[in-house]
Formats: C-alpha cells, structure tokens, sequence
C-alpha cells in the first residue's frame, strides 16, 4: 500500500470524488489508480498525496463484553448500575451483510475501509481532516485518530483541517491552500461538543434501558435521550386526538350590495354566555338565524374600520433539510422520506445542490458573486423565471451571521441529467426557491372593512396585489411564515372558519 504524503480524508465516498477533482485541479495532479480506486478504497495522485472516504463513524462505543451480553439482564444489569462514561471503550464497527453484521469465529468482522484507513492513518506523513465541518463530522475523523493512536491536536504528526463545505470543483480549489490547524480551538470545541453528545447519549441509554430492563424484566426495553422525550410527545398528542370532541358552531355572513361578504367575528363579552362556547363561538343555530334575520330586515350596521393598508412579504428563506422534505410533500405528495431521498441523490449522484443534511436556512455572503453563473445554467431549464433575476439583488438570506456549519441547499449551477421524476420535483422546488432570492418583494394592499349590527361584530377583507415580485418564480405558494402581515391577514380572514364552522347567510 502506498505511503501517503498528505491524506486527506473525507466522511463519505461521494464527498471523496468532489474533493479529487478539486485537488487534481489546484495542484495539476492525476489519480494514478482510477482504474481500481473503488476497490482500494482510496485515490493515489500523482504528486503523492492520497484521498480517502470514511463511511460515517467507523468505531462505536461498547460497553459489554460477549460474556455480559449473555447473562441474565435484569440480574447483572442491578449489579453494575450505574454505568460511568469513563468504562466506555472503542471498537470497530462490524460489517454488514443481508442487514446483519459479519461474523467470523464467534466474533464481528471490521469492515475492509476500516483496515484500509489504519494503514493509510500509520503510514502518512500529514494528515488533513475534510470532514463535514458540523461537530459531527469533526468527531468522525477524531475519534479513529485516537483510535490509531495519532494525536489529533497534531503532536503526533502534523493534523490540518479543510472547512470543506462545498462539493463544487472551483469552491475546492479556492480553499486547499488555506488548511487550518486541527488543534485550533474551534475545532477542538467543536469535537468536544460531539464527544459530550456521544457520551451522555450512550450514557443514558445504557444506564436507563438496562434499568428498566432489569425493573420489567423486559429484555428489549429500550430508553434514550432524545427517543424517550419524542416518544412521549408522539403518545401525548395521539391521546390528545382520542379525546377531541367535535363540536358545530354557526358563522353567519353578510352579503353587501355590492357583492362583499361580511362574516361574524365576535360578540363582545359572549364567551360562555348560553348559546356560545368558552370561545365565544355561536353554538345555538336559533341566536345565528335571529341574527341574520334581523339584518335581512334592515337593521343598520355602523362601520368601525374601513381602511387600505400596504404590505410586503420578502422572499422565502431557502431550504433546510427539514424545509425542503416538508415543502416538496406538500406540494407534490411524495412522502418526506422520498423528497429526502431524491434529495441526497441530487447531492451526490448529480452534484446539483449543495450539502443536504443541513439545518441551515441562509447563504454566505461570499456565494453572492457565484449568482450570475448559477442563474445562467438555471436559465437553461426555465428561462423565463432566471431571465427576470437580478443578480444584483440580496434577499434576507445572505446573512453571514446566521450561517452555522452548513449553509441553506441551493442549486450548485450543474443540472441533473437522467433525473427520476421525484429528482425532478425535488430540484425544481430548490432551484425556484434559490432565483427567488433575486426577485423583490410580493406587495399589495389590504383592505379591511369591519361593522357593528348591534352587538355583533362582523368583518371583511380583501387583497389586492401590486407587485408579484418573487411570487412570479414561485407561483401562488403559501406565504412565508415569517411574515407578519401575511400571519395577521390570516388570522382575521380565518377566524370564522376553524373547523366544525357552518356558515349562516
């Protein structure tokens, strides 16, 4: 096996390949092993550096031997509660076949990359860690550093790190002659943040399943840190919704000649009065019809508010993870896990957006000027949308302030080809959100119109649109939560009709 000048090491395969093209590119090297790359499990370049990918964490936390695996639980587990993190140690994890771990005289096979990676770990000269730069992914490269036994503040030998967060070639390039020490303090804070996660994740799980284990006698009972607490959310709301009883209530309406309907909104301290609920809806369809009667017969109302006023509703933030899978499920009823899927593919097979797993909802200032040859690929598949981009514009979210370890998920300029229809509709979705960004806001005016007949308050409102801006890319989509205005239209355009209502005219 060769001896790496330099090995740079990344958290996934695809990751690896990015990161070949942008070496090969910066330093004017060649792979000299394309041909079996895959199979070795690492890229050779020609000016003796080595490329190599890990596949997420390559060692676990154990805990238990096999003899204590065996034992009866609830007996053993009472004698050695509780566990300490400090009685964790490390080992490969195994590898799998048929969805079961390899097994090799009674014992878990490592998998190949785990050999490959301590050979190549021993035999550098310099190590780089590419990882992904969340704490995560500084913890990945770490931990099997240690593991080796290499010091990853760099004592050992020398250890940099490449704030690698971008697959694109040119990004690559901008920033391989820039490494950073391993051992600086964020990145050791940023290690630390992951390892204490580990622990008190592993810590909790052990000491609290293997309790309520030993308690029940239940062997697969099973407790964690943050399964436990959604769990209990999950079963709180399921029985939240066995509980619900629906009730009727009545919203009369008022047609003007005009043709504009008035709704009932309220009577001023009716709530729990007889024929209104605790929320002072109308559940008496006796008080509604003597409502609308009257007014039938020429009760006059007096106008309380008649007024026009301007609102403005920015672009959308573009995509995190979450964002993305949970817009594109409801705008083309793919599951979330297949808007995820589609996504990771569009990240690693086509290299067509950036980094998905990200939380992140804004973009660097520093990808601003990458806006004009993103918009131009773009304008290949919808011409018209990036034609009426100004790339001069800055939308809320370029904010280097609110950028973490990854950035939002936007189009990377390279267009899929051979896209399934769900990569379509994946990217499509991402690619209006990222032109968007370089429209002006939607505007228009609200008019809002309220009378009193009597007691009883009713109100009208109506939108009336004088500038489409971004919403001309994204067509009629729901409007951006952030958006006050929009929320306050909302709410009084909605209060009348929360469910179980039943309009009255």
């Amino acid at each position: 096996m060769v001896a790496p000048k330099k090995l740079w090491v990344v958290e996934k395969p695809n990751m690896a390949s990015a990161l070949v093209a942008g070496l090969t590119k910066a330093f004017g090297a060649k792979v000299t092993n394309q041909g079996t790359a895959r199979a070795d499990g690492y890229y050779e370049l020609s000016n003796g550096d080595v490329v190599a990918p890990f596949f997420g964490h390559m060692i676990e936390p154990i805990f238990l031997n096999e003899a204590q695996k065996a034992a009866k639980k609830e007996e053993f587990f009472a004698k050695i509660l509780p566990v300490r993190v400090n009685d964790f140690e490390y080992a490969p994890k195994p590898d799998v076949k048929d969805g079961k771990p390899k097994m090799r005289d009674g014992k878990p096979v490592p998998p190949a990359q785990y050999k490959t990676l301590i050979k190549l770990f021993k035999s550098a000269k310099e190590i780089v860690n590419a990882g992904d730069i969340d704490r995560e992914g500084q913890l990945i490269v770490d931990e099997m550093l240690e593991h080796v036994g290499i010091d990853p503040l760099g004592s050992t030998k020398p250890v940099w790190r490449l704030p690698l967060v971008s697959n694109k070639e040119d990004d690559i390039v901008k920033i391989v002659g820039a490494l950073e020490r391993n051992g600086d303090p964020k990145w050791v804070r940023r290690r630390l943040a992951a390892l204490a996660r580990q622990h008190c994740d592993a810590a909790t799980g052990y000491n609290a399943s293997m309790a309520y284990q030993a308690v029940t006698g239940y062997n697969r009972m099973s407790l964690g840190r943050v399964q436990t607490p959604v769990l209990y959310l999950v079963v709180k709301r399921d029985e939240e919704i066995d509980r619900f009883k629906p009730s009727n209530y009545f919203v009369p309406v008022v047609t003007l000649p005009d043709g504009t309907e008035m709704r009932w909104f309220k009577r001023a301290g009716a709530e729990g009065m007889p024929g209104f609920d605790a929320q002072g809806r109308i559940i008496d369809e006796r008080i509604a019809r003597e409502m609308v009667d009257k007014i039938s017969r020429g009760l006059q109302g007096t106008i309380s508010v008649c007024d026009s006023k301007t609102g403005r509703v920015e672009p959308p933030l573009p995509f995190s993870a979450a964002t993305l899978a949970s817009t594109v499920a409801k705008r083309t009823g793919m599951t979330p896990k297949e808007a995820e899927r589609a996504a990771q593919s569009l990240y690693e097979r086509h290299k067509a957006i950036s980094y998905v797993g990200t939380d992140c909802q804004f973009l660097p200032q520093s990808l601003h000027s990458d806006a004009n040859q993103t918009l131009a690929a773009l304008a290949r598949l919808y011409p018209q949308a990036a034609a009426g981009a100004n790339p001069m514009l800055k939308s809320k979210a370029w904010n280097d302030a609110k950028v973490d370890e990854h950035y939002a998920i936007i189009p990377t300029g390279k267009l899929p080809t051979s896209a399934t229809a769900e990569e379509k509709a994946v990217f499509d979705t991402v690619s209006k959100r990222f032109m968007a960004q370089f429209y002006p806001a939607h505007e228009f005016l609200r008019h809002s119109l309220a009378a009193l007949f009597g007691q009883d308050e009713f109100r009208a409102s109506r939108r009336e649109v004088t500038r489409l801006g971004w919403k001309e890319v994204e067509g009629d989509q729901e409007l951006s939560s952030r958006d006050a205005d929009a929320a306050e239209e909302a709410e009084h355009d909605g209060e009348a009709d929360r469910a179980g209502g039943e309009r009255m005219r």
